[in-house]
């Protein structure tokens, strides 16, 4: 599976999507979830909270300010979609917005895009659960994502604002440190890694505070 970034093309949200809680059963049993997406109509107001009308159910892993937005390239639904043999369409990874000509190696935590009226920032890289394996009937999801790094990202609201498809994902800041959503994720990843990489990802100060919390018990 390979995933095309393409520099040269300016970003866009290609999907807009919003979720209800709703009853789904995943994994063998029962599960209340607003992992399930679709298309919002039209301009949408986005608060600190997120897209209106979008609601989380697990609040501990999902949701908040510093999670508001959950965005996912396109380009990596096209190749799950390749290697699965069916069609992903946006918002099929639970996100909010689908974005192309961006991925986990080009978006750096802290960096900070225009959508709308909106200001947003990156907070840290997306931690799929078993809720999203069940969802697409593959329990190999995670395995895969942990090793291809597809993981997507979180965005914190900065300036509330209004948007809606289509429209241009704008760098308006790029994060001094550089440190790549692709990098974080690896970080996190590496329970036995160097010091002084945790020591630089703690130095954003963009990081939500949820992974903050967790990478200071390393030290």
């Amino acid at each position: 599976m390979i995933a095309l970034n393409r520099p040269d093309i300016a970003p866009l949200v290609v999907g807009l999507q919003a979720g209800r809680p709703r009853d789904l059963f995943l994994g063998g049993r029962m599960v209340r979830t607003a992992i399930a997406k679709f298309p919002v109509p039209g301009p949408v107001a986005i608060g600190l909270d997120g897209l209106e009308g979008d609601h989380q159910v697990n609040r501990r892993h999902h949701g908040g300010v510093e999670r508001a937005l959950c965005a996912y390239p396109s380009a990596h639904l096209a190749a799950w979609g390749r290697h699965w043999g069916v069609a992903l369409g946006p918002g099929s990874f639970g996100e909010n917005l689908t974005i192309s000509g961006l991925d986990e190696d080009s978006v750096h935590i802290g960096d900070r895009f225009r959508f709308g009226s909106a200001l947003v920032e990156v907070s840290q890289p997306r931690e799929p659960g078993d809720t999203l394996a069940g969802r697409l009937g593959h329990d190999d999801l995670l395995e895969l994502i942990r090793s291809n790094g597809w993981t997507g990202w979180y965005l914190r609201v900065v300036e509330p604002g209004v948007a809606f498809t289509g429209l241009p994902f704008v760098l308006e800041r790029t994060d001094p440190a550089r440190i790549s959503v692709s990098e974080a994720y690896r970080v996190r990843l590496d329970t036995r890694g160097r010091r002084s990489e945790v020591r630089r990802l703690l130095g954003v100060a963009a990081l939500s505070s949820g992974w903050r919390i967790s990478l200071e018990r390393r030290l």
